[in-house]
């Protein structure tokens, strides 16, 4: 057992024993103040007694022995040589008197009595006591016995747990019978929540891991090519295709960049910014980059939602626009299209940025902001782009949603909290 868990049978065994001398010194006390009445009545008629003796004429030893039966004490009568007459079928106790020599005929003889318990209460108290006592080491037995099991065994049990945990063998949940239980399962909530956060982790080094070795086999492949290759064309093609995968890894240590950092313990400084200020930031971005590409880029602000504030972290918000944005360029086609709505309502700012791609399957449009979320649908893997998206819109109390639009694309909207005027 552990050390924590002696201590703690000490601490019990140390009470319970205190709680007892404690008892034991009531009842002693209390047995004390009830008696002493009685005590001092004994022994006033005790001398009472003894004069009465003495003062009488006895004609023979029976006659004695009579007058001590009626007075119904403990008593011994010893002749004066010192040997044993006659004494009293009573059990003896403690001595109570000796009387002066009493003459019987021609002999003398000395009477003594001894304390009769019953007479004041002292048998009945020393019964009462010993039935305490008995009672009292019972309850010591039976308390040792259920706080063992009730507080020591739960304590164990968790600081067993506690320990294995280290080793990877999983706890159990216990029945709510006390507080220790309250704090067992507590233990394996929190377990279970490490595990799942693990796991999570895994699976996602996993698949960046995969992620990264499809495009990073291509470089390899196209660049042993080009050591070959004399044709300035063929070269040019080949290195285009390395600069595009070169490009969906740095896509992918970027997305991992961010995961980490949205989920670490850094600081995160906001800062406002109107509206009109964003979109303009936002426009500059990627309006001349995507028309460069053959995409069509809209942004339509209303008039009323122009000189809103927004206290926002601005490379988080950038973020997910570039996510979204870049997640809507995977899937367009010719004539591709990408339109930001921006409206105003009560508390928020709505953005709304659809595409005219080819949409994701009902079904599973509500998984698509998932870390890691894979499909065999037309749609690929969103990947950790869009649930970065939704971890940063919630960190700054928003809202986000995915629907597909009339036109086959998909649409994501979502709202950020207006900041609150100074009244």
């Amino acid at each position: 057992m552990f050390k924590n868990n002696k201590s703690i049978h000490r601490k019990i065994i140390l009470g319970l024993f205190v709680t007892l001398i404690f008892n034991l010194i009531c009842l002693i006390v209390w047995g004390v103040g009830y008696l002493k009445p009685s005590i001092q009545k004994v022994y006033d008629d005790s001398l009472k007694l003894k004069k009465e003796i003495v003062s009488q004429d006895y004609n023979s030893i029976e006659e004695l022995i009579n007058v001590l039966d009626e007075k119904k004490i403990n008593y011994s009568i010893t002749a004066f040589n010192n040997e044993l007459v006659k004494e009293s079928e009573k059990e003896h106790t403690d001595l109570l008197f000796i009387s002066d020599l009493i003459k019987v005929g021609n002999e003398h003889y000395l009477v003594k009595g001894y304390f009769n318990q019953n007479s004041t209460g002292w048998g009945t108290f020393f019964d009462f006591f010993k039935i305490q006592l008995f009672l009292l080491i019972i309850i010591l037995v039976v308390v040792y016995f259920f706080s063992n099991k009730a507080i020591v065994n739960p304590i164990s049990k968790l600081i067993e747990d506690m320990k294995n945990y280290k080793y990877g063998r999983k706890p159990t949940r216990n029945k709510l019978n006390s507080d220790i239980d309250v704090i067992q399962n507590e233990f394996v909530t929190l377990t279970e929540s490490l595990d799942k956060n693990n796991e999570e982790k895994n699976r996602i080094i996993a698949s960046i891991s995969h992620d990264i070795k499809t495009p990073l086999t291509s470089i390899i492949g196209y660049s042993d090519l080009i050591k070959n290759e004399k044709d300035l064309r063929t070269i040019k093609k080949y290195n285009d295709i390395i600069n595009i995968k070169s490009n969906h890894i740095k896509e992918i240590a970027s997305n991992f960049d961010d995961y980490l950092i949205n989920h670490s313990d850094n600081d995160i400084k906001f800062v406002d910014i109107s509206i009109n200020d964003l979109i303009k930031q936002i426009e500059l971005d990627y309006k001349s980059e995507l028309e460069l590409n053959d995409i069509k880029f809209e942004i339509v602000v209303d008039e009323n939602c122009k000189k809103e504030v927004l206290e926002i972290n601005m490379t988080k918000i950038k973020r997910v626009f570039s996510n979204i944005i870049s997640n809507s360029v995977k899937f367009l086609s010719e004539n591709g299209k990408i339109t930001i709505k921006v409206k105003n309502d009560k508390n928020n700012v709505n953005f709304i940025i659809a595409d005219n791609g080819c949409g994701v399957k009902e079904e599973i449009i509500d998984k698509i902001f998932n870390p890691l979320f894979t499909t065999d649908s037309s749609r690929k893997n969103s990947g950790l782009g869009l649930s970065i998206v939704k971890e940063n819109i919630l960190l700054h109390k928003g809202k986000i949603k995915a629907y597909n639009n009339n036109n086959g694309g998909l649409t994501i909207e979502f709202s950020i909290p207006k900041k609150k005027k100074e009244s």
